[in-house]
């Protein structure tokens, strides 16, 4: 199967072995993804998997179905996202700036460059994800551009997350 999944040429570019393929499909099963959203959602990086902003949002709607998240701003300097549980949990708000992508040393990348607000975007839902919903995320919880990756889904949608220091 992986060696016919890499033939297909419809993989990542990133996927280029049999056995990656294999590991990502089945890094999938355990989080319940289909194969091919397992492949457009899970890198491999330094060993250990990431998953996109995207398919973070997934795993937290799937899993925590009363999960409320919303997007309160989302612009070229900042993402703030407001996020519960539950509705009779309390909401935190978790804002991801310029300025912390500056102090991380990520702003002169390529991808910051072109797409600052999705950028900011994708760190603010992982910072949400990890504080929140830590249990859905099975272990992916970070995306592949925090673990030193530039491939990142710039469309992933914005969330509301609960109260938490900028960066962390």
């Amino acid at each position: 199967l992986g060696s016919t999944l890499v033939k297909s040429g419809f993989l990542p570019v990133s996927i280029k072995t049999p056995e990656q393929a294999v590991v990502i499909l089945l890094k999938g099963r355990e989080l319940g993804l289909p194969p091919m959203q397992a492949f457009s959602s899970i890198t491999v990086i330094q060993g250990k998997p990431a998953i996109s902003a995207e398919g973070m949002m997934a795993l937290i709607r799937q899993r925590i179905p009363h999960a409320q998240i919303s997007f309160i701003e989302t612009s070229n300097e900042k993402c703030v996202i407001e996020a519960r549980r539950g509705p009779k949990e309390r909401a935190s708000t978790i804002t991801f700036t310029l300025d912390d992508a500056k102090r991380a040393d990520l702003v002169g990348k390529g991808v910051w460059k072109q797409y600052p607000a999705a950028m900011l975007r994708a760190r603010c839902i992982s910072a949400m994800a990890r504080m929140i919903f830590p249990d859905a995320l099975m272990g992916t919880s970070y995306t592949p551009e925090e673990l030193g990756s530039d491939v990142i889904d710039v469309d992933s949608e914005p969330v509301n997350h609960n109260t938490q220091e900028p960066g962390q």
